[in-house]
């Protein structure tokens, strides 16, 4: 699944946004619930934003400076154009060597982390890379593993596309929707992510 592609399970609807930063290929799900309104109500952000901190970019060898930059275009270009309530559900909590100093709720808001997340703090994208590429804490041996992924395409026509709800009110099926019939409870209810990193 890439940009611009969704999965419809009732009310509930699943936009994919790519957010490299974190590796190569990540991506975050943005939840729409329609039966409540047209807009977001929530992101699924994987490893790419967390509660008070943002993902480490330095895990791929030899590719920290790149990925840190396409981090900082996939948080500030992408996920903080999302409105301030939008509720955020990381991936990992405290513990995690997925980021330097991760928070131990296991969810936020956008808002919130727009104005209390000290790497968000960071409007310089020279800056933010020289943060986030210096003085983090060692990985784990397992990293050193990781090979670059081949690039994906950017949606099902591989073109880059803004996510729907940021250029209309409604919520169309689109050729890249998938409805699936399964219950919205799954995302209605919340659990912790499990620990550790």
């Amino acid at each position: 699944m890439g940009q611009g592609d969704a999965i419809e399970i009732e009310d509930m609807r699943l936009d994919v946004l790519e957010t490299p930063g974190h590796t190569p290929e990540h991506v975050c799900y943005v939840v729409t619930d329609r039966g409540r309104g047209p807009g977001p109500v929530g992101v699924f952000t994987g490893d790419t934003l967390f509660v008070g901190d943002v993902g480490r970019p330095d895990l791929f060898p030899g590719r920290g400076e790149e990925l840190a930059g396409r981090l900082y275009h996939s948080l500030h270009d992408v996920l903080l154009h999302l409105p301030d309530h939008c509720e955020v559900y990381p991936a990992h909590g405290a513990g995690s060597l997925c980021g330097r100093s991760v928070g131990a709720k296991y969810r936020t808001t956008i808002g919130y982390e727009r104005r209390y997340n000290a790497p968000l703090q960071i409007r310089d994208a020279a800056e933010f890379i020289r943060s986030l590429t210096s003085d983090m804490p060692p990985a784990p041996d397992h990293f050193s593993r990781l090979r670059s992924s081949p690039p994906r395409s950017s949606g099902r026509d591989g073109k880059k596309g803004e996510p729907w709800w940021w250029t209309s009110g409604a919520a169309p099926r689109s050729p890249g929707c998938t409805s699936l019939g399964l219950s919205t409870s799954i995302l209605r209810g919340t659990s912790p992510p499990s620990p550790g990193g």
